[in-house]
């Protein structure tokens, strides 16, 4: 980020919200980490002046969240019959899909004929 406003004038604030999460495996193994997003604003002397009653002020700001609630997610494989039912649904959208075009082209064509 640049800033062009000379010290004083001008307001920066960095936020970096923090959640624990635990990821458990399949084989049972469990590993800890942190999700994090970090988000940066700037705002001129014009956008704050204009702003007053939001109470913000010049200078640089830092904010860190750490949330107390933790994200569990535990990793779970799907059947074969639940593969077996989604790929039987792709296969009768398809062959539905290309019944309808080729009927569509085909009453065109016998209105095309008609006329």
């Amino acid at each position: 980020m640049s800033v062009d406003a000379p010290p004083g004038t001008a307001r920066v604030a960095y936020t970096l919200k923090v959640v624990p999460t635990a990821v458990t495996t399949r084989a049972g193994r469990t590993t800890r980490s942190f999700q994090y997003s970090a988000r940066s604003e700037y705002e001129t002397k014009e956008a704050l002046a204009a702003n007053r009653e939001a109470r913000r002020y010049p200078g640089v700001h830092f904010a860190y969240d750490f949330t107390p609630v933790m994200v569990h997610r535990e990793e779970d494989a799907e059947g074969f019959l639940n593969f077996l039912t989604s790929t039987c649904a792709i296969v009768g959208g398809v062959f539905t899909m290309s019944g309808l075009l080729v009927g569509l082209i085909h009453g065109v064509r016998r209105t095309a004929k008609r006329d």
